[in-house]
């Protein structure tokens, strides 16, 4: 490393030091910036979320919510919900990022145990020994039959092949083969990857691709002597839950998928987006 590169590297990294030390200065100028926006919104709401910032409850800042059903005046619900929101994405040092992640693992978990009873309520809703709490009762299944007949006349028996090649995309996010910031359709070519269930099926979506098909097999476009090259498809258990900003008091979870799973899912989600607005009148892009 030449003596001009070491001082390049010595100066980021006292530059790097005098940002971590000048948190704390960044966070009182966003203090108060807070300030002055709830005292010129001069509401009860915003002036007590001033008081308590003042005496170092910011707590109770972050975790303050209204709700619009207590309001008389669409005015006075805007300027509180602009004051209660102001610092609700900012990832202040009172919550540290563990603690946000904490907060984000326990109510995963909690979600994950709801779905699994709700599953197992409806699994076991016909069955002879069911509970009283378990057993379905004529008016619910009355209610799921037509939920069910309402879909059906929607969505059909599934997805026209055809349409739904056509419609599948890779999406702006990560997935399982992305590395830093190469998130672009570009970068997400190859390699490829999928769920042992779906790899057939990717494969095939490949395959209709002649063009994508020998770029997986590194094979040229114009290959004419009879080369067989061979598509590695990496076959993944599932997704993968990672956790990403959220707000001030929580992380977010999200899974980060197979790569092929995401292309199929999208052009899925694309026909069923159609279908609705169809049939349904439910315009999910509005």
């Amino acid at each position: 490393m030449t003596n001009r590169l070491k001082a390049v590297v010595r100066e980021t990294r006292d530059l790097v030091k005098g940002f971590r030390l000048r948190t704390n200065e960044a966070e009182a100028l966003l203090f108060d910036v807070a300030n002055e926006l709830w005292y010129r919104l001069d509401t009860p709401t915003s002036l007590g979320l001033a008081l308590c910032l003042k005496y170092g409850d910011l707590l109770s800042v972050l975790k303050h919510e209204v709700k619009a059903s207590e309001y008389l005046s669409s005015e006075d619900f805007r300027l509180d919900y602009q004051a209660v929101s102001f610092l609700k994405k900012c990832p202040l040092s009172a919550v540290p990022l563990k603690d946000r992640t904490a907060s984000a693992i326990k109510k995963f978990f909690e979600a994950e145990e709801m779905c699994r009873a709700t599953n197992r309520r409806f699994a076991n809703r016909y069955a002879s020994d069911a509970t009283a709490q378990h057993r379905s009762t004529p008016d619910v299944e009355s209610v799921l039959f037509r939920a069910q007949r309402k879909i059906a006349t929607w969505i059909g028996e599934g997805p026209n092949p055809r349409d739904w090649l056509e419609c599948c995309r890779f999406g702006p996010g990560s997935d399982d083969q992305t590395e830093g910031h190469r998130v672009g359709s570009y970068h997400k070519l190859s390699p490829l990857s999928a769920t042992a269930d779906f790899a057939d099926g990717a494969l095939s979506m490949v395959l209709d691709h002649p063009v994508w098909a020998f770029a997986a097999a590194n094979l040229p476009t114009d290959v004419e002597d009879g080369t067989r090259g061979e598509i590695t498809m990496h076959i993944q258990p599932g997704n993968t839950v990672v956790f990403v900003p959220k707000n001030a008091l929580i992380e977010r979870s999200i899974g980060v998928e197979p790569r092929m799973n995401v292309f199929a899912q999208l052009g899925l989600g694309t026909l069923l987006r159609g279908m609705l607005k169809k049939w349904a009148h439910l315009d999910l892009n509005a």
